[in-house]
């Protein structure tokens, strides 16, 4: 039992080294939207750091990203009948409130 501990230990020490060397330079965030009829909408943005970031601050990064391209799809899925005009501001509030939570749960990841 005491190897299989020591095992487990060196793995999660291994995991933070691995985590906290990582440093990411590129992020993609993409987002499809279809209706029963065929329509589709598809956005996908990508974002370029001058320089690296640490995997949590990636982790910010990409939820940046993504709440910008879930909000262009569904402005875009509005725009193209997908998705009925009356639901776009209250989708628009929930996709910031749920994207704000994830961003301050990742700060608290230090």
């Amino acid at each position: 039992m005491a190897d299989n501990n020591t095992q487990m230990e060196e793995l999660k020490k291994k995991i933070l080294t691995l985590k906290d060397g990582m440093k990411i330079t590129q992020i993609v965030a993409s987002r499809v939207m279809k209706n029963r009829e065929g329509g589709d909408v598809f956005v996908s943005l990508t974002a370029n750091y001058d320089g690296e970031l640490s995997l949590r601050d990636s982790k910010i990064a990409s939820h940046l990203l993504a709440l910008e391209v879930q909000t262009q799809a569904l402005e875009q899925s509005v725009a193209a009948g997908i998705t009925p005009p009356f639901k776009l501001d209250a989708a628009k509030k929930a996709l910031m409130t749920n994207f704000t939570k994830l961003i301050v749960d990742t700060k608290g990841e230090e």
